[in-house]
C-alpha cells in the first residue's frame, strides 16, 4: 500500500498541467521517494530523489521480465513523453538488487557501482550512459563493466533505441558472450 508520507502543494492548470508546488514524498515497500516538478499531457520536467524499489520496472514487460531490490536514484526528467523524456542523473542499486532485461535473456545480480545518466545539449536525441566499477553476477558468473554508451532515443514511437557510439571495458569471469548470432 502506498503512503503518502507529504502531502504537496499540487497545481492543475485548465490545460490539466500538473505542477507542484511543493515536494511530494511518498513511501511504496521497500521505496522512499520525492517528487519535484510537472508534467502536461506531452512532457515531464521533474527530479525523483530517493530509494526506489526496483519491481517499479515491471511496469515496463518489454523491456524488464523481473526485477527485485531497491536502488537510490537522483534522476531529472526533462521533455516529450514520446519518444522518451532527457534523463540526467544517477542510479546506484543496491547490493544484491537484480534486474533480467528481455535483451540480455539472464538475470544480473548488482554488488558495487553507479549508473550515470547524462543528456546531450547538441542532440536532444542522444543519451549518455556511463557505468563506473559496475559489478555484477551473470548466470554461473561475474562482470565488472566500466564505460560509458551514447544512446541514440528513438525519434517515432515504437522506433527502436540504438547504441551510437559506445568506450567499454568488461572483464568476467565464467560468462557466456554471444555475438550476432553466434556464442562464445
Amino acid at each position: 500500500a502506498a503512503v503518502l508520507a507529504r502531502v504537496a502543494d499540487v497545481h492543475v492548470g485548465a490545460d490539466n498541467a500538473v505542477q507542484l508546488k511543493s515536494p511530494l514524498r511518498y513511501e511504496v515497500g521497500d521505496s522512499e521517494v520525492v517528487i519535484k516538478g510537472g508534467l502536461t499531457a506531452d512532457r515531464v520536467d521533474a527530479t525523483v530523489d530517493g530509494t526506489v524499489a526496483l519491481a517499479i520496472l515491471k511496469l515496463f514487460p518489454e523491456a524488464i521480465s523481473n526485477a527485485s531490490g531497491t536502488a537510490l536514484v537522483h534522476l531529472k526528467f526533462n521533455g516529450p513523453y514520446r519518444p522518451l523524456p532527457r534523463v540526467q542523473g544517477e542510479i546506484v542499486p543496491a547490493a544484491g538488487a537484480v534486474l533480467s532485461p528481455r535483451g540480455l535473456g539472464q538475470r544480473v545480480q548488482f554488488s558495487s557501482g553507479r549508473l550515470v545518466f547524462s543528456g546531450r545539449k547538441d542532440d536532444p536525441l542522444k543519451q549518455r550512459v556511463e557505468a563506473e566499477a559496475r559489478t555484477v553476477a551473470l548466470a554461473d558468473g561475474a562482470a565488472s563493466v566500466n564505460g560509458n554508451v551514447l544512446v541514440q532515443l528513438p525519434q517515432e514511437t515504437g522506433d527502436p533505441v540504438r547504441i551510437a557510439r559506445w568506450d567499454v571495458q568488461a572483464s568476467g569471469v565464467g560468462i557466456r558472450v554471444r555475438r550476432a548470432g553466434s556464442s562464445v
